[in-house]
């Protein structure tokens, strides 16, 4: 059920705040009218469909669709969000109702001790206040896991190909920014004996934009990975980790901006308890641009995990490490101007979720993220003092599921950033209340 009733990410990451910097209200669009009947039409479709399939017997809603041995799941996501931005430099974002429309599909194919998956989901979404901010986006994901051997000794392979395809409006431009992404990734695990693990693993992810302006972006990133894991007690385990990262812009007058990254150090892995678990990894990383810049740095994550009681589980989490993101923009002059920024990460996390019935969840959290970002210019080639941002983010929410194949989840989240660097946009307030409703069969 999670791949359907997932967070969707247009609204909720930091990378992807295109829904909360757009513009505030204004005049409706000409086309919002066939954005609304869409509305009406999807949310009449959701309810006929759920008061049906309560009347269905629950042996059929819990994904006994079979053809063959291959199980499938149909499902459907309904999500209105509203988000409220408050932004001293760009008041005009102000606020908008955005309604998201998630048809999906997923198949299951069991062979013997091996399983074939594949997920399709596609997103509709629509603006009300700008409605030619609507855009549509499909996801396509399949997975292979294949075991051999018997016993101690076992071979386990994992393929996976996940390829999405966006229309989506540009980051502050009046154009669309259409992409594809493909990621291809292979895993290979070896148990050579009760105690000690291999694993071998590699990813390809390609980024592809279809306007000539945009394809700057384009880009292919590498990602290999190999750990030794031995067990040294019957619920704790140790590890040592390898890393390495290669991003390969396409466009010629990017290849500055190409980079290799080699991380290497050790963790631990254990279940202290039946209700303490966690995972503590550290390490170096070394990260080199091609224009001859290196960045050498220590890199952490704690992630703890402690039931308070069989209803109540509390979270941990902190993490340090090198971020980078890239933006193209349109200045107000109608030319296009790249923004790469590159920052050190440090984050520190907490989550508290409570059963309160057997059928409703409270959830809860905080997190606060400190930004120090490198760029000595800005965009414009212009000298400035390195940015440093203070993020604070809490959460409460509940989720309601009256059956396994059935969820609603009603969340507030608060969002603010304040940054020392006093680019404009940087600084903001941002509110997002969301009510999803998802069924997967």
């Amino acid at each position: 059920m999670r791949s359907l009733l997932h967070e969707r990410r247009y609204w909720m990451s930091e990378d992807k705040e295109s829904a909360s910097k757009k513009g505030g209200w204004g005049q409706k669009k000409e086309g919002e009218g066939l954005g609304q009947q869409r509305r009406v039409f999807f949310a009449a479709l959701m309810i006929i469909t759920i008061l049906l399939l309560l009347q269905i017997r629950p042996g059929w809603a819990v994904g006994n669709l079979h053809l063959g041995q291959m199980e499938i799941h149909p499902g459907f996501m309904l999500r209105e969000t509203y988000y409220k931005m408050v932004d001293v430099d760009y008041p005009e974002r102000g606020a908008d109702l955005v309604s998201a429309y998630s048809p999906g599909l997923r198949a299951e194919w069991p062979i013997r001790r091996h399983t074939i998956k594949a997920d399709w989901l596609w997103d509709f979404v629509h603006y009300r206040e700008h409605s030619d901010w609507d855009y549509d986006g499909w996801r396509l994901s399949t997975t292979g896991n294949f075991l051999f051997g018997q016993g101690g000794r076992q071979l386990a392979l994992d393929l996976g190909h996940v390829q999405n395809k966006i229309d989506e409006p540009a980051e502050l431009t009046e154009g669309r920014r259409m992409r594809t992404e493909n990621r291809y990734s292979s895993k290979l695990g070896l148990n050579c004996n009760d105690n000690l693990r291999l694993d071998f693993s590699y990813s390809l992810a390609t980024y592809r934009y279809s306007d000539s302006a945009l394809s700057l972006d384009n880009r292919n990133e590498d990602h290999y990975e190999t750990s030794v894991n031995m067990r040294i007690k019957p619920k704790t385990t140790i590890f040592l980790l390898g890393q390495y990262y290669q991003i390969d812009y396409r466009d010629s007058r990017r290849y500055t901006d190409d980079s290799s990254t080699w991380i290497l150090g050790p963790g631990i892995r254990w279940e202290a308890t039946a209700r303490l678990s966690g995972q503590i990894r550290f390490g170096f990383s070394r990260k080199k641009y091609q224009e001859g810049e290196e960045i050498n740095m220590t890199v952490a994550t704690v992630n703890l995990t402690h039931r308070l009681s069989e209803r109540t589980r509390f979270e941990f989490g902190l993490e340090k490490g090198d971020r980078e993101y890239s933006w193209l923009k349109m200045d107000k002059s109608g030319n296009l101007v790249e923004d790469f920024n590159k920052y050190t990460l440090h984050q520190a996390r907490i989550s508290l979720d409570h059963q309160l019935t057997y059928k409703l969840r409270a959830l809860s959290g905080f997190t606060y993220e400190f930004d120090k970002y490198r760029n000595t210019v800005n965009r414009y080639g212009r000298p400035q003092n390195p940015r440093r941002d203070s993020i604070y983010a809490w959460r409460i929410g509940l989720r309601y599921q009256p059956q396994e194949w059935l969820a609603a989840d009603l969340r507030f989240e608060n969002r603010h950033r304040q940054s020392s660097g006093g680019e404009a946009g940087s600084d903001y307030d941002n509110q997002i209340f969301s009510f999803s409703l998802g069924l997967l069969l």
